[in-house]
């Protein structure tokens, strides 16, 4: 079976699965010209850098009932 990452994970569009952005903003009223540099958790994915597709919930159940059985030590 050939399984990949992105069988079990899509990334974020909007960070690119790493889970902060950095951007500018435009100019504020009265600034005259002048943009901002932002910065933060990506508020598309909470930080997280994207999701689990079907086959990674399925996988992520199946690492916990291993951890629970302590057969395996991770983290996520």
């Amino acid at each position: 079976m050939d399984l990949t990452i992105e069988d079990l994970f899509i990334k974020c569009a909007k960070c690119d699965g790493v889970g902060r952005y950095k951007g500018t903003s435009p100019n504020t009223p009265g600034s005259i010209g002048m943009s901002y540099i932002t910065e933060g958790i990506c508020p598309n994915c909470g930080g997280k850098g994207g999701k689990l597709t079907e086959k990674g919930e399925v996988l992520a159940d199946f690492m916990e009932i291993l951890r629970k059985q302590g057969g395996v030590r991770y983290s996520v």
